[in-house]
């Protein structure tokens, strides 16, 4: 198995021209997480909340969010293609949609973040290192690995 590219790498590769589709998996580590926009900042990224335009389109008056894959690749598409000082951005809050999503709509999720989101700006798609259980199967976590698209 290759090894995990360091967050600098992943950066860099998906700034460049390599990939059709720009998005990348950090595995963060716990001193990042709460502090997502500050690592942002640092990288020269964009921060952007993976919750915010899913909760900016409901009515005033809802109680409840109904989650699927299919809404929140619309709000990473969203971030993607609205208003951005730089080239790329860091997504956070991401766990927290897929954790609410069932085991097999996950995997669908994570396919389409890496198969079908072409030419878009690129998205680093932040995640807890310690959520295991809500990243791509082994399998598609080695894909990911394997084209130095998954930092950590």
């Amino acid at each position: 198995m290759p090894p995990t590219a360091t967050i600098h790498e992943v950066v860099a590769l998906l700034r460049g021209p390599r990939f059709r589709v720009r998005t990348a998996l950090w595995l963060a580590p716990p001193d990042v997480v709460g502090h997502e926009a500050d690592a942002a900042a640092r990288l020269g990224l964009d921060a952007a909340d993976a919750r915010r335009p899913i909760l900016d389109a409901l009515a005033p008056d809802s109680r409840f969010v109904g989650l699927d894959p299919d809404r929140i690749v619309a709000a990473l598409d969203a971030i993607a293609t609205g208003p951005h000082r730089t080239d790329c951005a860091l997504i956070y809050n991401l766990d927290l949609l897929v954790a609410r999503l069932p085991h097999q709509a996950r995997d669908a999720l994570w396919d389409t973040l890496y198969h079908g989101f072409p030419h878009r700006r690129a998205l680093l798609l932040t995640v807890p290192r310690t959520a295991e259980a809500l990243l791509p199967p082994d399998s598609a976590l080695d894909q990911w690995r394997r084209d130095g698209r998954l930092a950590g």
